[in-house]
């Protein structure tokens, strides 16, 4: 049995804090059944704990580069969000005590946590557009994992959009090894009554790892365009009919 400790605070109406000390989850709902047998990528189980959930968005990215699900055990935790300014400001730290147990007891690291910290930037323009930056820290004993990026979104109309995102990581090893990589997206949507279309271009190294996001494969570059059209007939039974074109291709570096 755990005994957790939990408080909030709100800060001139706009920015809210939120403290945990030893949460207790054994009430949170069960993750729904899936196959983990034979897949070919991690399966992704969603977040469903009540401290983790609240105030989730703050943290999103085109890349998954947060999921919340990679803290295991957290002893500790403080959350900062909301907005001012026109600025969305998050900020989570908290120290995963799963981490010094999942290792061997011959581990330096065997017994300690994994201190984790997110910080989340994010500045909104009218006609729901903005650039963001993100920062994430895992640091584990002698290990850690680093990564920074920064992302932008433009409603060039009311039809066409734009997306974009450049991520780099550093990873050091316990031996004290360290490996860079970097990871970056980019789409262009455009919805219509008749004609809508989206492309996206992802290219991600070898080396790339973020240890606290949710990033299925590295060493790929994935080229994707799905063009549809759809035509409303007047005066006719069919109230509209479409086609359909898709085009995909994936290779490695």
């Amino acid at each position: 049995t755990r005994v957790g400790v939990d408080a909030k605070a709100v800060i001139k109406d706009a920015l809210t804090i939120d403290l945990t000390v030893n949460p207790d989850f054994s009430q949170v709902e069960s993750d729904e059944p899936q196959v983990t047998v034979n897949q070919r990528f991690e399966v992704k189980f969603p977040e469903k704990r009540p401290f983790f959930i609240e105030n989730s968005g703050y943290f999103e990215t085109p890349q998954n580069l947060f999921f919340s699900r990679r803290v295991a055990d957290p002893g500790v935790g403080a959350r900062l969000t909301g907005k001012m300014g026109g600025w969305a400001i998050a900020g989570l730290a908290v120290n995963d005590e799963q981490a010094g147990r999942a290792v061997s007891e011959g581990d330096p690291r065997a017994g300690k946590s994994a201190l984790i910290s997110v910080v989340r930037l994010q500045r909104e323009f009218a006609g729901q557009s903005h650039v963001g930056a993100i920062f994430t820290d895992r640091e584990f004993g002698s290990s850690a994992n680093r990564v920074y990026g920064a992302d932008a979104r433009w409603r060039l109309n009311d039809n066409w959009s734009a997306t974009g995102q450049w991520v780099g990581s550093q990873t050091i090893d316990v031996a004290g090894k360290g490996r860079n990589g970097t990871s970056w997206s980019a789409d262009i949507n455009r919805e219509g009554r008749n004609f809508d279309y989206s492309g996206s271009f992802t290219s991600i190294s070898p080396d790339f790892r973020t240890e606290l996001g949710y990033i299925r494969r590295v060493d790929m570059r994935q080229l994707q365009q799905d063009v549809d059209y759809t035509w409303h007939p007047e005066k006719s039974r069919v109230l509209s009919f479409s086609t359909k074109v898709e085009g995909n291709a994936l290779w490695d570096f």
